[in-house]
């Protein structure tokens, strides 16, 4: 198992969570309710208009509103599990410890002055890239950690790729 030297950093921290909320907000956007939705709203407007219905263009406005309403939810999840994150982040800041981090056969290793942990790789089944990055989830496909080519190098950021890929399932946007 080769183990890295890393510097806690939370500013770096931040920017890489951010990256993964803003992933994930865009990806829950792209569920089909939103696109149904969207052509309802254009469908009734249109024919509303087309026929003269004040009954179709108000169903169209009660869809945009839903539409709305739907794209707003989704906005102040991302927020709130964002900001409460940053939050957390900036607690941890507090310790401000320098870290080994690594991975082998085993799982993925951390080392710090106030802990030692293996993360199996059964309890890390789950994976998905996206850009430089790595995310990680377990069984119930909750982020675990998130692995970044820029922080620890391309090296290694492929030699871990090559393993997870032999012991985790990467997950299909």
């Amino acid at each position: 198992m080769t183990l890295i030297d890393l510097k806690y950093d939370a500013d770096f921290l931040e920017k890489v969570y951010k990256k993964y909320f803003a992933y994930e907000f865009y990806k829950s956007l792209e569920k089909w309710p939103l696109k149904v939705i969207a052509g309802l709203l254009v469908g009734t407007i249109i024919l509303g208009f087309l026929f003269s219905s004040e009954i179709l263009i108000v169903m169209g406005i009660a869809t945009f509103s839903f539409t709305f309403l739907y794209f707003f939810y989704y906005f102040l999840r991302y927020k709130r599990v964002s900001k409460k994150f940053i939050k957390a982040l900036d607690e941890a800041n507090k310790l401000n410890t320098d870290y080994k981090w690594g991975f082998g056969t085993e799982g993925v290793y951390y080392e710090s002055t106030h802990m030692e942990s293996l993360i199996k790789w059964s309890y890390l089944p789950f994976f998905i890239e996206n850009d430089n990055d790595i995310y990680l989830y377990n069984h119930s496909k909750r982020i675990t950690d998130i692995i970044s080519l820029e922080k620890i190098g391309e090296t290694h950021y492929y030699e871990f790729k090559s393993i997870l890929s032999e012991k985790s399932k990467q997950i299909k946007d």
